[in-house]
C-alpha cells in the first residue's frame, strides 16, 4: 500500500479491513482516524501500533475470559437414534400418553458441581414429568421419581450434583401433556448461577426470563440470532457477554437489571433496541462494537460508562447523550 493511498480526513470515520497478504505499508498510507480490522500479529498490526492508531478491531481475538470461567458452547450435538434433541422441549413433541425420553446433556454439562435442568412452560397444555433419573457414565447420580407439573407460573427443575470427570450425562424420564392441545416450552440448564441456553434456539421470547433471580450470567448458543423484547427484564444479572452471532437486541431486552457491572457486545451485533439496558440503578461499563452503526433513543442510564472506538458512531451517540466515555485502544 503506497503513501497517502486512502485519505479519510474529510470523513468522521472509515472502517478498513486489511488482509494478512498485505505486508508493506507506505508512509501515511491511511490517515489515523480510520478503524482498522486486522489479525493480531500481522504486518498490519505492527504498522498500526507503530502509527499509534487508536481504533483497532482484531478479527482473530475476542474478549478474554479467565481459563477457569471458559465454557465452549458446542454446535448442535449428534443425537443417537431414539434420543431426544436437547431443545426438543421447545417444539412441543409430547403426547397425552406417558412416554419414556432420554435427553443427552453431555455437550453442556462437563464439570463437577451443582446443576439444574429446567423445563419451562410458555403456552398451551401443562407438562408432567415423572421417574426422572440423572445418569452419568452409566451410573445413577440422582433421582426424582415423583410426578412434577409445570404450569404457566413455574418450572420443572431436575437438580443434581455431578461428580468429577463425568463424560456422558443423560436425563431419563417419563413425560406427557396434562391435556390435549398445542404446547410450547423451553429447556435450559443452570450451572451454579450461570444459565446455559442449549444449541438450537434462534430467539429468546418476549419476557421469557422476566424477573428471574436464579442466574447472574448467561451462556448463549451459537444458533441464537435475536434477544426478544424484555427477554431478561428485571433479572439478577451481574455480567452480560453477547456473542457476535446475535444480530439483534430488541427493546427493553435487559431493562431493570439492577446488579449489572459489565456488558460486552461482541463484534457482529448489529442492532440494539431503545431502553435495552435502561432502568438500572448501578454504574456499569458497556462495550460497544463497531458493527452497531445506528442507535435509537436511550440505551442506558447516564451513569453507564460507554467503552467505544474513537471516531465511531457509538462515540458520537454517547457524546450526544452525555454518557461517560472510555476509548477502546489496541487491546479490545
Amino acid at each position: 500500500m503506497g503513501e497517502y493511498c486512502v485519505d479519510t480526513r474529510e470523513y468522521n470515520v472509515v472502517t478498513v479491513t486489511v488482509p494478512d497478504s498485505m505486508s508493506v505499508f507506505g508512509r501515511f498510507c491511511i490517515t489515523n482516524n480510520s478503524i482498522w480490522k486486522i489479525n493480531k500479529g500481522s504486518k498490519a498490526d505492527e504498522y498500526a501500533k507503530k502509527q499509534h492508531f487508536v481504533s483497532i478491531i482484531y478479527l482473530n481475538v475476542t474478549f478474554a475470559t479467565p481459563p477457569d470461567q471458559q465454557i465452549v458452547m458446542p454446535q448442535e450435538p449428534v443425537v443417537p437414534p431414539g434420543t431426544m434433541k436437547n431443545y426438543a422441549y421447545e417444539t412441543g413433541d409430547f403426547t397425552q400418553s406417558d412416554t419414556s425420553y432420554v435427553w443427552d446433556f453431555s455437550p453442556y454439562i462437563k464439570n463437577a458441581g451443582k446443576y439444574s435442568i429446567l423445563f419451562s412452560r410458555r403456552t398451551g397444555a401443562s407438562l408432567i414429568i415423572s421417574k426422572a433419573v440423572i445418569v452419568a457414565d452409566g451410573k445413577q447420580v440422582a433421582a426424582q421419581p415423583q410426578s412434577q407439573t409445570a404450569d404457566a407460573k413455574n418450572r420443572i427443575a431436575i437438580t443434581f450434583n455431578l461428580p468429577a470427570n463425568a463424560r456422558k450425562v443423560e436425563l431419563k424420564a417419563t413425560a406427557r401433556m396434562a391435556s390435549s392441545g398445542s404446547y410450547k416450552g423451553t429447556i435450559d440448564i443452570l450451572m451454579g448461577t450461570t444459565l446455559i441456553i442449549p444449541t438450537g434456539r434462534t430467539v429468546t421470547e418476549r419476557e421469557e426470563f422476566y424477573k428471574r433471580t436464579d442466574f447472574t450470567s448467561i451462556l448463549f448458543p451459537p444458533t441464537l440470532m435475536e434477544i426478544g423484547n424484555s427477554s431478561f427484564e428485571s433479572c439478577a444479572l451481574k455480567t452480560v457477554d453477547i456473542p457476535g452471532t446475535v444480530k439483534k437486541l430488541d427493546r427493553y431486552a435487559f431493562f431493570g437489571c439492577n446488579s449489572l457491572s459489565e456488558v460486552k457486545l461482541q463484534e457482529g451485533v448489529a442492532e440494539i433496541g431503545e431502553w435495552a439496558f435502561c432502568g438500572t440503578k448501578t454504574k456499569f461499563r458497556i462495550y460497544i462494537p463497531a458493527s452497531i452503526a445506528e442507535f435509537p433513543g436511550g440505551i442506558t442510564e447516564n451513569m453507564a460508562i460507554w467503552v467505544v472506538y474513537k471516531g465511531s458512531s457509538a462515540e458520537a451517540y454517547a457524546k450526544k447523550r452525555n454518557y461517560t466515555i472510555e476509548f477502546r485502544y489496541v487491546e479490545p
